[in-house]
């Protein structure tokens, strides 16, 4: 996906394990993020996805997820970097 490599999906994996466990029926306390990759539901609105087929469809998360991170950081590598010195990305 968008050319990433091994290494980036490593970098995805870890990350994405330490937010949800790769559960998509996870949300934080309060349900501010939600699932995979624990973004808000806002996000995934604003990425294209509806509110309904976010929460019920892992593979709507992943793909909403990698968006997200394209956007913001340009890789999964950048937003684990990001990641590790803050706790979140």
């Amino acid at each position: 996906v968008y050319g990433w490599g091994d290494s980036h999906f490593n970098s995805l994996k870890t990350m994405w394990w330490k937010e949800s466990n790769w559960r998509h029926d996870v949300c934080s306390p309060g349900c501010k993020y939600v699932g995979i990759p624990q973004t808000t539901l806002a996000t995934a609105q604003r990425l294209g996805y509806s509110s309904s087929s976010y929460q019920a469809n892992p593979e709507t998360q992943i793909q909403a997820g990698l968006k997200y991170i394209k956007q913001r950081y340009g890789s999964p590598n950048a937003a684990w970097g990001f990641w590790q010195s803050n706790g979140w990305y």
